[in-house]
């Protein structure tokens, strides 16, 4: 990672793992009951940890017991910190009603705390991300209050899942950026993201510039910046916030730029309307009020589809 001039440049072999519901067989399934005793995670863990990207015992004691783990990027600069979010989800099978399921939020509080008191930033990674469509509200409610506990700590969530590029905002809350797919499962263009950074720690996300596969030449190349595409000076969770404030408002020139990001940066088709809403209200899904209950309700289950 390069952080600007004047700040030092990171290279650093770590690379944060975290397991999605389809690493699970079959799908979707964990009990957490039998949490550090299911034998592909150990041999997982014990991988990571031989080939180096685990550095210590602990990170893969970590990781075999229930699929989180803790990666210091630079000391007293950046923590990336991956959870195991399935257990939140309201589709785990066997579903479990623990109020803290494999001790995750409480070992998520002593990280953040660690990592304060090192005067590191954090960087949160996981699959599924924490939006109600997803998760059970109970955790929910927990994981956004751990957050809020921490603010200025928490510079930013990476999730996944939906296949998508895009991103979740709230005003209280530090941004979460949603990864698309490098294949053509999802029957968008395949895609990754580069993410520069900057500030006094080299930590804070400054863009997201897509790349994009190109059949022509196939060859992969960037595309769009998030910034640029949003017309923002700053992905900061105000900024964030207001682009699809505009957007659900009917911004349509600002949604049409980042819906060909969103489809990993080739659109099959125009977006209609109902898209226009669904990708806006998504945006938003963190502040769960009853006008957004409402709105997601109503319009994601027509355009998500069953099967995520």
């Amino acid at each position: 990672a390069a952080f600007g001039p004047g700040i030092a440049v990171i290279h650093h072999p770590v690379l944060p793992v975290s397991l999605g519901n389809e690493d699970f067989i079959p799908d979707y399934h964990f009990n957490v009951s039998n949490a550090g005793n299911v034998p592909f995670m150990r041999s997982i863990a014990d991988e990571l940890r031989n080939s180096g990207i685990f550095s210590n015992d602990s990170q893969a004691d970590d990781f075999a017991f229930c699929g989180f783990a803790a990666h210091v990027i630079e000391p007293g600069v950046l923590r990336a910190v991956a959870l195991n979010t399935l257990i939140y989800t309201i589709q785990m099978n066997p579903t479990t009603n623990e109020l803290d399921p494999c001790g995750q939020f409480a070992w998520l509080r002593k990280q953040l705390t660690v990592a304060s008191n090192a005067g590191e930033r954090v960087h949160l990674i996981s699959h599924i991300p924490p939006a109600l469509p997803f998760w059970k509200e109970s955790y929910f409610r927990k994981y956004k209050q751990i957050i809020q506990d921490f603010a200025g700590v928490v510079d930013a969530q990476f999730y996944g899942h939906i296949h998508r590029f895009g991103y979740m905002a709230s005003d209280s809350l530090p941004p979460l950026f949603l990864g698309g797919p490098v294949t053509r499962i999802s029957h968008t263009a395949p895609d990754f993201t580069l993410m520069p950074f900057r500030g006094t720690q080299g930590s804070v996300v400054d863009d997201r510039v897509q790349w994009t596969f190109f059949n022509a030449t196939q060859t992969w190349e960037p595309h769009a910046s998030l910034r640029g595409v949003l017309g923002l000076s700053t992905l900061s969770p105000a900024a964030l916030v207001n682009a699809s404030v505009a957007m659900l408002r009917g911004n349509a020139s600002t949604f049409d730029r980042f819906y060909a990001l969103f489809e990993g940066g080739f659109a099959t088709h125009s977006p209609s309307g109902l898209d226009q809403l669904a990708v806006s209200c998504f945006s938003l899904a963190f502040d769960w009020t009853d006008a957004f209950r409402e709105c997601l309700g109503s319009v994601l289950g027509s355009f998500w589809g069953p099967g995520l």
